[in-house]
């Protein structure tokens, strides 16, 4: 009734590919039953041939036909549910990339237009389209930005699957259409005289958004939108709704930040610690601080940095991987010790702390050499 066959996808990943003809229920002007081909891929063999043996059972029972489902479900209707269950969860991420990604999406397919008509093919040309296109400032857009949007579509005919909206996904059956980005070798950070040349040069709301950051590892999107009523008990307690991992947490204020905040606090008159003109928070600060960094002449960082720099020097100080992984809110631990990796300079001037281990020993070698 039909075969399994092993495939190797371009990205080097195997895949299992379930091959059979399917009766569409019309027949030739000759009378003979017309069939069709179709191929399914999956992760696992055990999977092909569990779909290939229910496949060839409902044929051979003449019930294929009355256990397959018509689907007419829409694009639009997907994103408005998609749209509705995201918004009950609030995530800080729905709120910016997906937010904005949706709507463009639902413009280049259409509302109107069936789950079942949008082909790998087509997705790939979408892809291909994105890149193509110029950003709103006229530059190239990132392939990580694009990456971003297949995950985006890719979860999206994910949920249409869980919800019976489709059979299955376009993807399932081709494998992703991420681009393969080099991840960065190492996460840059400010060392001590850096921190002071960017302080000297930053201004205004600028200095004061690097030194909250600096002094608290937080991201950017989460100082940006800083309010004062998150800030009580001696902790900031940030909200589900304002995080990355969509869950509460807690960064304690030390004595040094205390001061900052309260410094600020006496000149700020708004419900946010950082207001732009409007009296709502700052969306982007990257020019002001680009530019800040170009006047302290260091190369390779961007705002990121500046988490990464809280967490370097955090560890380097004695602090534990435990309360940093708190602070820094990683839902995985080996992404918090990455800061534990630390230059070579200063691992070797923390293995000077092993000089004296062997006393004894050392001192014989070195009157032996006298």
């Amino acid at each position: 009734m039909g075969a399994i066959r092993k495939l190797q996808r371009k990205d080097g990943s195997i895949a299992w590919e379930c091959d059979y003809m399917e009766p569409t229920g019309r027949v030739d002007d000759n009378g003979k039953p017309i069939k069709k081909r179709v191929r399914l891929s999956f992760k696992k063999k055990g999977e092909a041939e569990a779909e290939l043996g229910k496949r060839s059972s409902l044929i051979a029972e003449n019930r294929f036909l009355d256990k397959k489902k018509e689907y007419n479900d829409t694009l639009g209707q997907l994103i408005d549910d998609y749209e509705s269950d995201l918004a009950i969860t609030r995530r800080a991420r729905y709120k910016s990339f997906k937010k904005y990604e949706l709507p463009k999406i639902r413009k280049h397919f259409g509302d109107n237009t069936p789950l079942v008509n949008i082909i790998y093919a087509d997705l790939m040309d979408y892809r291909n389209k994105l890149m193509a296109d110029p950003t709103r400032n006229g530059g190239e857009r990132k392939k990580s930005t694009i990456n971003g949007t297949m995950v985006l579509l890719t979860q999206l005919f994910d949920y249409a699957k869980s919800r019976d909206m489709i059979e299955y996904s376009p993807f399932s059956a081709n494998g992703s259409l991420l681009f393969r980005i080099p991840r960065k070798r190492k996460h840059r950070y400010l060392d001590e005289e850096e921190i002071e040349r960017l302080l000297s040069v930053s201004a205004g709301y600028l200095r004061d958004i690097v030194r909250v950051t600096l002094l608290t590892g937080m991201r950017r999107q989460e100082v940006l939108g800083l309010r004062w009523d998150e800030i009580e008990n001696g902790f900031i307690n940030l909200p589900s709704t304002r995080t990355k991992a969509g869950t509460e947490r807690r960064i304690p204020i030390t004595r040094d930040l205390d001061v900052v905040l309260k410094e600020i606090k006496a000149r700020i008159n708004s419900v946010y610690v950082f207001p732009g003109p409007d009296d709502k928070p700052f969306k982007q600060v990257t020019r002001s601080y680009q530019r800040a960094l170009k006047d302290a002449e260091i190369e390779g960082a961007d705002f990121h940095s500046l988490r990464h720099t809280y967490g370097t020097h955090f560890i380097r100080r004695g602090g534990s991987v435990a309360v940093l992984r708190e602070t820094l809110g990683h839902e995985d631990i080996n992404t918090t010790m990455i800061y534990v990796t630390l230059d070579d300079p200063y691992r070797i001037n923390e293995a000077q702390k092993m000089d004296g281990f062997l006393p004894h020993e050392i001192k014989k070698l070195e009157d032996k050499e006298k």
